[in-house]
């Protein structure tokens, strides 16, 4: 027998094409022998199931041997273990003969460890896979951390120092606690409500609790520097009479 050597990851294994050409039946009975018997083939022990981007690293390094591998959308590959319940089920004198040559040269090289020149390409070719693997899923688990540092809000604690900061700044704007405009219920009310609206505004949130936490040192900064304008000023001025309110 001359069968092509096909690893997946570094496991010797056979296509259904070689395990029926070997065992001298058809493709279509392997499948139905798997069919028939589904509950005792176990995958990742007896076949592997490659679809998606399996497949497509496991066909980028040359491993299936076809010319039409382009137009595959999955792949059945079968282990020792898997070919030995193919066996099993055709129990022919061809399939047992096939078995005994498969142990003994086709799956034997794969506990041995001898190393050709060809078998260092090949563990070269799996190392670089698996490091690309490694880096791929580090990338991921970085991208992950990103995302989620961008969605992330500020804590209770960092909540406070915000509430702490807009209370000071309020008061501040209405001239102190002493001042005829902070006793001044409804001037009070519309500063604080100030500060807080152009706060939401300016971070295109709807609660100060939703604060990006990257924004944190950014969201102080912003309320340090808040000052009135405009009409609430006008009424602030106008209760701590700095300003006298005209008759209509």
């Amino acid at each position: 027998m001359n069968l092509k050597v096909i690893e997946n990851k570094g496991i010797r294994v056979l296509t259904t094409q070689q395990l029926a050409d070997s065992y001298e039946t058809s493709v279509k009975r392997i499948s139905e022998n798997y069919s028939f018997n589904r509950d005792r083939y176990i995958e990742g022990k007896h076949y592997y199931y490659l679809q998606g981007e399996d497949l497509k690293e496991f066909l980028q390094y040359g491993n299936y041997g076809t010319q039409n591998s382009s137009k595959v959308r999955s792949l059945y590959l079968w282990t020792e273990k898997g070919a030995l319940l193919h066996a099993k089920s055709l129990n022919t004198d061809r399939a047992w003969e096939v078995y005994d040559y498969l142990i003994d040269n086709y799956f034997k090289t794969n506990k041995e460890i001898k190393i050709s020149k060809n078998d260092e390409f090949k563990a070269i070719s799996l190392i670089h896979s698996e490091v690309g693997e490694l880096i791929a899923a580090t990338l991921k688990i970085k991208d992950r951390v990103e995302n989620l540092e961008q969605n992330m809000t500020i804590d209770y604690g960092q909540q406070l120092v915000i509430q702490e900061i807009a209370k000071y700044v309020a008061i501040k704007a209405l001239g102190g606690k002493d001042s005829t405009a902070y006793k001044d219920k409804s001037v009070r009310s519309s500063v604080f409500s100030a500060v807080w609206r152009d706060y939401k505004d300016y971070f295109q949130i709807n609660s100060y609790r939703n604060t990006p936490a990257l924004e944190f040192e950014r969201a102080k900064e912003y309320l340090s520097q808040w000052k009135a304008q405009g009409k609430i000023l006008r009424d602030i001025e106008i209760a701590n009479g700095l300003l006298v309110e005209e008759e209509l």
